[in-house]
Order: C-alpha cells, then sequence, then structure tokens
C-alpha cells in the first residue's frame, strides 16, 4: 500500500548541492501568475529556482523564499525559463555521479479538475522524492511502485484552486548506465501527448567528457547539455549522450 507523504528531504549529491528554494515573490502575487518556474544553474552544479532578475552589473538577483541571492555571471552556467506563455516544457536531469543516479525535476500540468475525480495522478520513472507547488509548499502525495516507474496521485483538494503546475523531483536509476567503451552511457525517451516546446538540461560532473551525443543539441556549456525542441504529438525524441 502506498502513503500519503508530505515529507520533505534534502538532496545532496557528490559533485553538487542541490538548491531548489522556490520563489516567495509569488506569494504576493495573483495565483493565476503561477505558471512560471525559472532557475539559475551554477557551474558547481547547483540549481537556484526562484524569481530571476538582472542585477545591472552582468550578474543576476533570484528572489526566493529566503530573500534575495545575488549571483556573479561568472558563476551562471545557464538561466532556465519555462513559461506558459512560450509554450516551453522544461526538464532538468542531474547525473549525479553516484551509481548511475539521477536526479530529475519535472514540471507536470495539473489536469482539469472533474467533480468525479477528486484524485489526479501521474505515471512517473523512478521514485519520488518530493512534490510541491509554485508556492514552495510541500503537497501531500501518495506513491504507489510501478516496476521501474511510480504511480503518483495528489488529491485536487491539496493543490489551490487556480494553481496550474506542480514541481516533482524524483530519483531516478534507469537513465544512465555504465558501458566499458565509454564509461557511462545516458539516454532518455520521450513522446508527448501533444504539441510542446520542450527543453532538456542534461547537468553532468566537470570532469566527465562527453564523447558523443545525440541528436545534435541546441547548445552545449561545460558541464550541461541543452535540447530545446519543437515536438509534435507522439512525436518520439531520444536523447543519448556518452561520457569518457
Amino acid at each position: 500500500m502506498g502513503r500519503w507523504s508530505s515529507v520533505r528531504l534534502k538532496l545532496v549529491v557528490p559533485f553538487a548541492v542541490l538548491v531548489v528554494l522556490l520563489p516567495s515573490y509569488v506569494l504576493g502575487e495573483r495565483e493565476e501568475e503561477l505558471a512560471s518556474i525559472q532557475a539559475v544553474h551554477l557551474l558547481d552544479g547547483s540549481i537556484i529556482v526562484g524569481k530571476v532578475s538582472e542585477d545591472g552589473a552582468g550578474g543576476y538577483v533570484v528572489s526566493t523564499k529566503y530573500g534575495e541571492l545575488s549571483v556573479s555571471a561568472e558563476d551562471v552556467l545557464y538561466v532556465a525559463k519555462d513559461e506558459e506563455k512560450t509554450g516551453v516544457r522544461g526538464e532538468t536531469h542531474i547525473l549525479t555521479g553516484n551509481k548511475g543516479e539521477v536526479i530529475a525535476i519535472l514540471q507536470k500540468a495539473i489536469p482539469e479538475r472533474r467533480e468525479d475525480a477528486p484524485v489526479f495522478g501521474f505515471l512517473l520513472p523512478g521514485s519520488v522524492v518530493e512534490v510541491s507547488d509554485l508556492r514552495n509548499r510541500r503537497i501531500p502525495y501518495q506513491a504507489l511502485p510501478a516496476g521501474a516507474f511510480t504511480r503518483l496521485g495528489v488529491r485536487y483538494e491539496d493543490v489551490g484552486p487556480k494553481d496550474k503546475y506542480l514541481l516533482i523531483t524524483v530519483r531516478e536509476g534507469d537513465f544512465l548506465k555504465s558501458d566499458d567503451e565509454s564509461g557511462h552511457v545516458y539516454q532518455h525517451s520521450l513522446t508527448p501527448d501533444r504539441g510542446v516546446v520542450f527543453e532538456l538540461r542534461v547537468q553532468h560532473p566537470q570532469d566527465w567528457q562527453v564523447a558523443r551525443v545525440s541528436p545534435e543539441p541546441t547548445t552545449r556549456y561545460p558541464a550541461m547539455i541543452l535540447w530545446r525542441i519543437e515536438l509534435k504529438k507522439q512525436q518520439d525524441f531520444t536523447p543519448f549522450i556518452s561520457f569518457r
């Protein structure tokens, strides 16, 4: 039996500290505006989630629940913005280097409410670590193992009436495999149920050298591969990276 859980876990990965700080700035805004995730990806592998603005000196200011953080441009790997207005759906996969473990941060749209269905859910790869809304509020959930996947259930009554997205963190072991020739092989598969502009960000330890990547990424960074691709409904997207 699964159980409803609202436990928040702190994630510590070998090559980086994953910082998930959702913005306090949204608390004073209208609920219908809570449809965007912004994040600063740092060179050391950390991720800071919050409202991102430029500081006028080439760096950034990130507004979080704990106040404003100033970030120097030389420490920034990438600034990500997943927004409803642009139709971008984004995911971040962090290759921790720990026995093939991948930490994935997923933004999932909340299905339209139905009177005859008090619970909605998703079938997710791996095991669920945390579920939250865009106000940094932990959401109770039920997680039922289903082979290499987890069936996640959330009650509509536990999310805001105008909330549109949840932020789900999962621990995944099947995206990254060890290989005798290259050391590590990352492979993912996505088939969207509707047309979408999809942005996949794969962060990896800086000492891992990329041997081969397919398809050709949109951008390569020192410790991250980024694809931004427009996918049609039921179009397969199978990114592949091998590391030395």
